[in-house]
């Protein structure tokens, strides 16, 4: 297969526009250090779990695969779920995994009354024991070759269907994701197990 100057120029470019959308979306997020627990604390820690936030009947936490959840103006359907693959792409351009890939399919439908941007860059992946994990961008972007998962306006009344890749860990169960219409919405969880 003959690969052109201008093609892989062209994908340069954009992995470099979608390492700029991650630093600048990663540079919102601030972390607070853990607290050490005292040393007479005896009461047995409870596992972590992903974040809640209050939403409409239906649709917040306990809303599962294949069930309509909403943030905003996006109603999103989790269609299927992959674990265990290990890689994306083809022999030109691919990705490996360091772990292995969770793979979410999903659908954004904007219910709402003016167009809004979609972007894999918002949602959150957690495990079975409240670990949280952001996307993959360049697995994303092999996974979707029209560019949907990166950054798409989506105009009322219309939906598209992305795929959204997590590098994690082998064995790594997943047991939710956290939707988002934009960064800083409350957010929806979809419990993926």
């Amino acid at each position: 297969m003959f690969i052109t100057l201008g093609a892989v120029a062209g994908v340069l470019l954009l992995i470099g526009a979608l390492t700029a959308v991650a630093i600048a979306s990663d540079g919102d997020r601030s972390a607070t250090p853990a607290q050490p627990a005292a040393e007479d604390d005896t009461r047995d820690e409870l596992p972590a779990q992903p974040p809640t936030t209050p939403q409409a009947p239906g649709t917040g936490p306990g809303s599962g695969v294949g069930e309509e959840a909403r943030d905003g103006v996006f109603a999103f359907t989790v269609t299927q779920v992959e674990t265990g693959v290990q890689s994306v792409g083809d022999e030109f351009f691919g990705e490996t995994a360091q772990g292995e890939f969770v793979i979410v399919h999903l659908t954004a439908k904007n219910v709402g009354d003016v167009p809004q941007f979609f972007t894999d860059a918002d949602q959150r992946l957690f495990d079975t024991e409240g670990k949280e994990y952001a996307v993959n961008f360049t697995a994303d972007l092999l996974l979707n070759e029209d560019g949907s998962s990166f950054y798409e306006e989506i105009n009322p009344g219309l939906s598209i269907e992305v795929k959204i890749a997590f590098d994690v860990a082998d064995g790594t169960e997943p047991g939710a994701i956290e939707l988002h219409e934009a960064p800083g919405s409350p957010g929806v969880t979809v419990s993926l197990k």
